[in-house]
């Protein structure tokens, strides 16, 4: 691991603690890095900040950018909870998975993946899209393997869950066929009841939605997080899971 990498895994796992965010930040000055002033700007940025943050991090890696910032900029969910999270990845694990399914990870899921692959999240009382309350959400872990993966991996889902899916639903409209081919599942909603999905082909590329685990189809309005169970990006999405805490 490089020493830049620890730093950002360091920021990444240092929950309600700001200090490795600051010492990155220094580290960064002394090398003359324009990341560093990026970090400094985000770190007392509010969510109103958010389009001049995106003008001072355009000419930096986006896939940096999303790793070490907050929702809903970036994914760094530095005040969540988790646990039973998967084995740590590398750039090269997620290269593996593109080319193993002939797919591209959105910027976003690539760099979630690289800050925490996968795990539970455990949430204040947050209502979900049954109505209830609840205490977590969960994300499906790269196996990092290429063959007999394990029920639940994120390759599972991906080759087995994903196609059981497109072939068992009632709906015959087309269209909708194509966008649920279109989609993968990362995981689950608060609830239990809803898949989380994230487009990564077409115009829905990057956008998260919930897809009902029982019937294989759209939720409606009614009981969803947001009306529609639409986000237009997973950083929305994690800022959709901190804002509603009672």
């Amino acid at each position: 691991m490089t020493e830049d990498e620890a730093f950002v895994r360091a920021v990444v796992s240092s929950r309600g603690d700001d200090t490795p965010r600051l010492a990155y930040a220094d580290w960064l000055d002394d090398r003359g890095d324009p990341r560093g002033p990026y970090l400094r700007a985000e770190f007392g940025a509010t969510d109103r900040d958010a389009a001049q943050l995106r003008e001072v991090a355009i000419c930096l890696d986006p896939v940096w950018v999303v790793r070490v910032s907050r929702p809903p900029i970036g994914v760094c969910c530095d005040d969540f909870a988790w646990s039973a999270t998967g084995e740590a990845v590398g750039s090269e694990d997620l290269d593996r998975f593109e080319r193993r399914f002939g797919v591209t990870l959105p910027v976003p899921y690539r760099a979630f993946l690289l800050n925490t692959n996968g795990g539970t999240v455990a949430l204040d009382p947050l209502p979900s899209p049954t109505g209830t309350k609840v205490r977590s959400c969960g994300f499906h872990s790269l196996a990092k393997t290429t063959h007999d993966d394990h029920e639940g991996s994120l390759e599972y889902e991906f080759a087995v869950t994903r196609h059981s899916l497109y072939h068992r639903t009632r709906r015959r409209d087309a269209e909708y066929h194509v966008r649920l081919l279109r989609h993968m599942i990362i995981g689950w909603a608060p609830g239990r009841t809803m898949w989380v999905v994230l487009g990564f082909e077409g115009p829905s590329t990057g956008r998260v939605r919930f897809l009902d685990m029982a019937r294989g189809s759209p939720p409606g309005r009614e009981g969803v997080i947001e009306p529609g169970g639409w986000f237009d990006s997973l950083p929305d999405y994690l800022a959709a899971l901190i804002a509603p805490r009672v």
